[in-house]
């Protein structure tokens, strides 16, 4: 069946992006028409490619997303009761195609008539991250801007539907997956037609392996990590994996800001900017919210239904853990791609990792702060209590920087870990403190913490509790103020120790930060107050054994939200009261 208008729909999909800028008040987000004049840079890392940040311009806009629209919709939403029109493309979506294209130039680089078959790629990412409509969607847009005697059919496969994009014609038809793959493809090929085939596995798609593709064609195939959607056809063609990793933080925060753009780009009043950037942000905290508790998955912190059936979700999952199988559920080893078919999906990522023969690979990662807390506490607290941190290193050994935001803190719950990590740490000295002193933890490493609790949402009114210690508190949201983790030591002396984990070299911290942690602590525990007079304050930056180590104290600055009388007090007790260490942690803990 011919497709009217669709094939143009696609190929002249219009363009806009989102920028990040600075100005007088910090960092926002600008629409802008068209393609951005400064894109992503990729660089060659063993056998493919990774983002160049090096190559960023100072000062220059940072494209943050590139959107594509098109009036008919993707095909991905034509097999669907409702057309989507906005094809999202952040780094990791061009960082595909750069990858498919690289693949092209070999291809077409070889000698006509000589004997070549294409690459074969299987391209495998966390369900819900948008792979369907946001990297299929691209590619297919770039094939057909590709070379047209090149490359003169596109096919795209999704469930029991086919599209067969024809160059010559400009159009699209539309076809039943076996009539594709019986006749269609096979009539192309006997005529020396060259195409390439996006094959889109559904959960309950079929495997790609019964699908007719001649061996002088492309073929890329899209999927969820479960094996069993893809690993026969893998192993019999030779694909290459090709590791998309969900969004980060910032892409959702332009996808948002996106979103809640009202499609005009021209000039409006001040007051409706105004009212738009209320609205935006109040939509940015909601969904900043959601990913907190179930990942960045845009299908379900943009979706209020499929946000609660994920929660639910994983808090069951959470429930099915146990000492038996909680390696199945934390990590991977290094021999499989994907945990094993019974353990549920819903608490877990997959991540692009380089293994040491350069290749990539991916390997689990817990899906967010919440659940990884969650996941914690549940172990921690079985009988007998199960070392979070051995679980890491144990699955992912050297790839453990994929885990390193958990495994950093999880360390101080290992007795082992402990006696290495007091004897590492680095005291930091402000100018003019001229005694050192040692960390607390060297005195009583004994007094580590053996179990964790979560530090809940407060905007879910979470009761206040009893300060306790050795517990290791972790916030479940990823953007609590000062720290990632804490906890209390009672002997020899009552001490905080508050820890960051980081790979930068320096952290910027300012007194309101300080301000509203205390702020934070009084919300958490009973009489805060009180118990915070005679408490010592120890903050240690824990690093991975790549990172630059901070090597200076951290100075805590000023802020423009407070005063002068406040700025200073804040600044006089982090100078005086507040001790700083710094250590690497490493897989050989």
């Amino acid at each position: 069946m011919k497709m009217e208008g669709f094939y143009e729909s696609v190929y002249n999909a219009r363009w806009h992006h989102v920028v990040e800028v600075s100005d007088s008040e910090g960092t926002v987000m600008e629409v802008k028409e068209g393609k951005p004049e400064q894109s992503w840079t990729y660089k060659k890392v063993g056998y493919t490619l990774e983002k160049d940040d090096g190559v960023e311009q100072s000062g220059a806009e940072r494209p943050r997303l590139m959107v594509l629209a098109s009036d008919k919709g993707w095909p991905y939403s034509w097999a669907g009761n409702k057309l989507i029109h906005d094809c999202y493309v952040n780094c990791e979506v061009e960082r595909v195609w750069q990858i498919v294209k690289s693949d092209l130039t070999e291809w077409f680089s070889i000698h006509p008539g000589a004997y070549f078959e294409p690459k074969r790629r299987v391209l495998i990412g966390t369900s819900g991250i948008g792979k369907s409509m946001g990297a299929v969607s691209y590619l297919l847009y770039q094939l057909l801007q590709y070379d047209a005697e090149k490359l003169p059919v596109v096919v795209y496969v999704i469930a029991d539907e086919a599209f067969l994009f024809d160059k010559a014609s400009k159009t699209v038809t539309q076809y039943h997956t076996d009539e594709m793959s019986r006749s269609v493809i096979s009539s192309l090929w006997q005529r020396g037609v060259k195409g390439y085939v996006i094959y889109d596995v559904l959960e309950e798609g079929l495997n790609p392996s019964v699908f007719f593709v001649p061996s002088e064609w492309g073929m890329l195939v899209v999927t969820s990590p479960n094996e069993n959607n893809f690993e026969e056809w893998r192993n019999h063609k030779g694909a290459v994996p090709l590791i998309i990793n969900c969004p980060d933080r910032i892409d959702v925060k332009a996808m948002c800001f996106w979103k809640e753009h009202n499609g005009q780009v021209e000039e409006e009043e001040e007051e409706q900017l105004e009212k738009q950037a209320r609205e935006q942000a109040k939509y940015w905290e909601t969904v900043e919210e959601r990913m907190d508790k179930v990942g960045p998955i845009p299908r379900c912190i943009f979706n209020e239904l499929e946000y609660g059936i994920q929660l639910t979700a994983i808090d069951t999952a959470v429930k099915d853990i146990n000492a038996s199988n909680s390696t199945d559920y934390i990590g991977v080893g290094r021999s499989k791609i994907w945990i094993d078919e019974y353990v549920s999906q819903t608490i877990v990522k997959f991540v692009r990792v380089r293994a040491v023969s350069g290749i990539e690979v991916g390997c689990n990662a817990p899906v967010s702060r919440s659940a990884m807390a969650t996941i914690t506490y549940h172990l921690t607290h079985m009988t007998p209590p199960v070392d979070v941190f051995n679980l890491l290193l144990h699955n992912f050994g050297c790839f453990l920087w994929v885990v390193f935001e958990y495994a950093g803190t999880a360390a101080f719950m290992n007795p082992h870990a402990v006696d290495i990590i007091q004897r590492k740490l680095t005291e930091l000295q402000p100018e003019g403190r001229s005694r050192s002193r040692f960390s607390v933890l060297g005195n009583n490493p004994r007094g580590h913490p053996t179990r964790s609790k979560t530090l809940k949402k407060l905007s879910d009114n979470p009761a206040r509790m009893n300060l306790e210690y050795g517990v290791l508190y972790l916030p479940a949201v990823g953007n609590f103020p000062l720290v990632d983790a804490l906890f209390f030591m009672q002997s020899p002396r009552k001490t905080l120790f508050g820890l960051q984990t980081t790979t930068a070299n320096a952290r910027h911290i300012q007194t309101s930060t300080v301000r509203l942690f205390k702020e934070r602590m009084a919300d958490y525990f009973n009489g805060w107050e009180e118990l915070s007079r005679d408490l010592s304050w120890e903050i240690i930056y824990v690093q991975h054994a790549d990172s630059t180590p901070i090597s200076d104290w951290q100075k805590c600055n000023d802020s423009a939200n407070l005063t002068e009388a406040e700025n200073r007090e804040i600044a006089a007790f982090w100078e005086e009261k507040v001790h700083q260490y710094q250590v690497s942690i490493t897989a050989e803990m």
